[in-house]
């Protein structure tokens, strides 16, 4: 183990296609289990190994790979529900549009952020935003979104997890702290 580590290290991507190849499965078993999702768990592999490649200098430090990467499988799940709940949280108030801040400078600034959230909604390509409103505001399933628009189910589930990847970023890299801060209030 440690001479792949040693020579992911150095940057050979054969050593690094060995090992992803030997780990993926075990590590994409237990995520699938974890999040009870193929597509989330494939998502969680590739970033998974993608940060592996960007720190592979480091890897030559590791004492225990097997406990390292499932540690990294563990912290990208727990992150993973993070966001998802925070996203759920967030998207359920921007729906029921239920929130009543009892600071009226709060209604503002929440006002303002939701309106700059729809706006990231509508700069989605189109079948992503059409495949994101049918899911989210319609409330329909994918087999029933793909039959609906004429595509594939599995169409149907890329524009959803491109888009869901897309307002994650924009509204975590905006206003994760704003949006925390105001719905303590």
């Amino acid at each position: 183990m440690q001479e792949w580590l040693e020579l992911i290290a150095e940057g050979n991507e054969n050593a690094f296609r060995q090992l992803f190849d030997a780990y993926r499965p075990r590590i994409y078993t237990f995520l699938l289990r974890v999040t009870g999702s193929a597509d989330v768990a494939e998502d969680a592999v590739q970033d998974i190994f993608l940060k592996l490649w960007k720190d592979r200098t480091k890897l030559v430090q590791i004492e225990n790979f097997n406990a390292y990467l499932h540690r990294m499988a563990q912290n990208h799940a727990y992150s993973r529900f993070r966001s998802l709940a925070k996203e759920a949280l967030i998207l359920a108030e921007l729906k029921d549009n239920t929130f009543s801040p009892q600071h009226p400078e709060h209604a503002l600034v929440f006002k303002e952020v939701r309106e700059q959230i729809l706006d990231l909604v509508n700069q989605l390509s189109p079948q992503q935003r059409s495949v994101f409103l049918l899911s989210r505001e319609a409330g329909l399933r994918h087999e029933e979104i793909a039959r609906k628009m004429g595509i594939t189910v599995l169409t149907v589930k890329k524009h959803m997890s491109v888009a869901l990847r897309t307002l994650r970023k924009e509204i975590a890299n905006r206003y994760s702290l704003l949006i925390l801060l105001l719905l303590k209030y």
